[in-house]
């Protein structure tokens, strides 16, 4: 990962990068696939 903390531990990326192909990114997590998508309205929905 990439990105600039701020006073924080924690890895910052940005959501631009991640969704540099569009508005949907599948993440992989313990044998699942869950999709992270921007929606119409500017916001951050996850489902499985």
């Amino acid at each position: 990962m990439t990105g600039v903390t701020s006073g924080d531990a924690r890895p910052r990326v940005a959501l631009s990068t991640l969704l540099a192909q569009g508005t949907e990114l599948v993440i992989e997590h313990d044998g699942h696939d869950y999709l992270l998508r921007l929606t119409s309205n500017g916001k951050l929905l996850l489902t499985k």
